[in-house]
């Protein structure tokens, strides 16, 4: 990167003689080369950014298309494909990527070209197409500074990666820039940057399952920097939901004896976890059918005499247990005649 004053230039949004083609040949590149170097910088070495730029300096090329001021256009369209809204927003020149957060709003982010050199512009924009806040990142006056990715984390803050300064300043005098995030909350307010000399320029940026670390790939030999957040009071995971209640198990090994008279005793296995009650059925006759409850024992009950039965007469038993999800299967049926 050359930080020297460049010569006059002409109006952006003026048409100029200098093309794309006298910047590549200025800068030894293919044309096809310095258009991505002005373009996707994250595509290109450090380097042949570093030619493209300051060939663009001394040349005083005025970018058009895309770059001269057509504004970064969303336009959204329904389900079936029907169109509902065009917006042009002038913060920036064009989206280069865009996000979508839990509620529907976009985030995208692009360049601005508006003071010749481009800085990154993140906007947040609402499902109706309104304008909820814009940001802009600028940390150089004489190189382009262009975002490459955006994504967002559990809670919608908002992660945007790509190539800018402050510049890098080798041992031997040359001038670099770098590989560098920002983090923006959901309203839009600056909340971190990072900065990196080894990643050239932001790729990708993802968030980790935890929501607090932090993946970016850059340029050159899939170079990848693992970072954590600290210092997020405030700004954490809501705990995880709890697990959903479901139906307990049903008791099992039911047995009915009656050793002492007119008294039945019952025994069983339980088996449930998540009880809160256990429910008795009974009927009376030895084909009986017709069981209504005749008392209801705490969820960990393993056992219950019944009382309440004549002498020499049989009866049938049968056991469910409950919580606030439900009621499990009944238990098998257990019947004696009592003494």
């Amino acid at each position: 990167m050359n930080t020297d004053a460049a010569p006059a230039r002409r109006n952006r949004r003026g048409s100029g003689a200098v093309t794309l083609h006298d910047v590549a040949k200025l800068a030894g590149v293919a044309p096809i080369t310095a258009s991505r170097a002005l373009n996707t910088p994250a595509q290109v070495s450090p380097e042949v950014l570093r030619k493209v730029t300051d060939a663009v300096a001394r040349t005083g090329y005025v970018r058009n298309g895309l770059a001269g001021g057509l504004g970064m256009q969303i336009t959204k369209y329904s389900a079936t494909g029907a169109l509902q809204w065009t917006n042009v927003y002038p913060q920036g020149d064009y989206i280069y990527r865009l996000a979508l957060d839990s509620l529907g709003n976009v985030i995208a982010t692009g360049p601005d070209y508006s003071n010749y050199y481009a800085n990154w512009v993140t906007m947040k924009v609402a499902p109706s197409g309104a304008l909820l806040w814009s940001a802009t990142f600028d940390a150089l006056t004489a190189n382009n500074e262009v975002p490459a990715f955006v994504t967002l984390d559990p809670l919608d803050n908002v992660y945007v990666t790509g190539v800018g300064g402050p510049e890098v300043v080798a041992a031997n005098g040359s001038r670099y820039m770098r590989m560098v995030t920002v983090k923006y909350s959901t309203g839009g307010a600056l909340v971190w940057t990072i900065g990196s000399i080894e990643g050239g320029s932001g790729n990708v940026v993802r968030v980790g399952s935890d929501g607090s670390t932090l993946f970016v790939q850059g340029y050159g030999g899939m170079y990848t920097a693992r970072y954590r957040q600290t210092g997020l009071a405030g700004d954490v995971l809501p705990p995880p939901a709890p697990p959903p209640v479901v139906a307990p198990s049903a008791p099992t090994n039911l047995a009915a004896s009656s050793s002492t008279r007119a008294r039945i005793d019952l025994t069983w296995t339980n088996t449930a976890t998540n009880a809160t009650s256990i429910t008795v059925q009974r009927c009376s006759g030895s084909t009986c059918t017709a069981f209504v409850a005749v008392a209801q024992l705490a969820a960990t009950a393993k056992s219950w005499t019944d009382s309440g039965v004549k002498s020499r007469s049989t009866y049938r038993y049968r056991l469910l247990a409950s919580n606030p999800a439900g009621s499990s299967p009944y238990s098998n049926i257990a019947s004696t005649t009592a003494r």
